[in-house]
């Protein structure tokens, strides 16, 4: 911002500090509070030294932070039918995901938090490292699948069936609506 004002001599310029708070971080779909703080107006704050300017959206992050909340959870007659067949399909194709996601996932994690030099990186990390180590485990699985069943369609099969374990355990609590 300092810079494209100073340098870039670009007008206008607003930095809005943004507070996001999660019912539940790990699981999609969960209800999301967000609270928009007081903008800074670069054309009108003075000087130019960068670590003000990160204190000062760093206070103003805090401040934000502190007075945001989660709207009222909301209920639908989704949670009134967990008992159809549909829902039990999901439930196992869900089971599934789980079993086939969990290790690698787990191992995502604890590489990413070892590796973190600060508390913004694991989160970053772990979507980086899980999606090399869920491929790995893919190709492995396609493998001796292929090997013991010789059959390409059979392997493809298998592989439609760890896509959908993958949707169904993260958004079987949260299935969209069409």
């Amino acid at each position: 911002a300092l810079q494209a004002r100073d340098e870039g001599a670009t007008k206008g310029i607003r930095i809005l500090p943004l507070a996001l708070v999660f019912e539940d971080k790990g699981v999609p779909g969960t209800i999301v509070g967000a609270r928009i703080g007081e903008a800074i107006e670069m054309d009108a704050w003075a000087g130019a030294d960068h670590t003000a300017l990160t204190e000062e959206i760093a206070d103003r992050l805090r401040a934000v932070s502190e007075a945001v909340g989660l709207p009222p959870r909301r209920h639908d007659s989704h949670e009134q039918n967990r008992d159809s067949v549909t829902e039990r399909l999901i439930a196992v194709a869900a089971w599934w995901g789980r079993l086939t996601h969990r290790t690698p996932v787990r191992i995502a994690r604890n590489m990413a938090v070892s590796r973190s030099t600060n508390a913004d990186e694991p989160a970053m990390l772990t979507i980086l490292f899980g999606i090399g180590l869920v491929l790995l485990t893919y190709v492995i699985q396609l493998t001796i699948v292929g090997v013991l069943a010789h059959s390409i369609w059979i392997g493809c099969i298998y592989l439609v069936g760890l896509l959908a374990g993958a949707y169904w355990a993260a958004f079987e609590q949260h299935p969209r609506r069409y």
